[in-house]
C-alpha cells in the first residue's frame, strides 16, 4: 500500500501540479480544479479512472510544452 501510496504522491508532485498549474495559467483556476482535482489525479495512477482522449491530449500537449516526461500509467 505504501508503494501505491508513494507513487501517486510523485506522479502529482512531478508530473500534475505542474500541468495543473499551467492549465491555470491558460484557463482558469476552476477548469484547472475541474480538470485535474485530487480525486481524479489518484484515480489516473491507480487506474481507477482513465482518460478520455481529449484529456490525454491535452496533458500531453502541456507536458511536451514544459518538458515533462509522461509516465508509465500514461504510456499505451
Amino acid at each position: 500500500m505504501n508503494l501505491q501510496r508513494n507513487r501517486v504522491q510523485i506522479a502529482k508532485d512531478k508530473f500534475f501540479i505542474p500541468i495543473k498549474e499551467e492549465l491555470k495559467t491558460e484557463l482558469g483556476e476552476n477548469y484547472s480544479n475541474y480538470f485535474l482535482s485530487n480525486r481524479k489525479m489518484v484515480e489516473y495512477v491507480t487506474g481507477e479512472q482513465v482518460l478520455l482522449s481529449y484529456q490525454r491530449v491535452m496533458i500531453e500537449h502541456i507536458a511536451k510544452k514544459l518538458g515533462l516526461v509522461l509516465p508509465g500509467f500514461m504510456s499505451g
